[in-house]
């Protein structure tokens, strides 16, 4: 039987609390300052034991979910993003 891998698409670090930045997987390559803020993984679909509803929706740009109602219209094909497990906790590395 085939394992299906539930890869990243992209992720959000978290600089300051609830303070978001989110990145597809060639702009988390860039991103110099990632090790200063907590990462999370971001999936096209839930990842077991993380939360099921999408924390943002990626389309032409990012868009919180709380703000995905009014942004509808305007990027209409923008898919959910799920959180994924905890990547780095810049707490941890003190």
């Amino acid at each position: 039987m085939t394992e299906i891998v539930n890869k990243p698409i992209g992720y959000r670090i978290e600089y300051r609390p609830g303070r978001y930045c989110f990145y597809d997987l060639s702009g988390f390559l860039l991103e110099t300052q990632r090790d200063g803020g907590r990462i999370h993984s971001l999936h096209k679909t839930p990842v077991p034991g993380c939360p099921a509803e999408p924390v943002v929706y990626r389309g032409s740009y990012w868009t919180a979910t709380e703000n995905r109602h009014a942004n509808s219209r305007m990027d209409p094909f923008a898919e959910p993003c799920y959180l994924g497990p905890e990547l780095h906790d810049p707490e941890d590395a003190r």
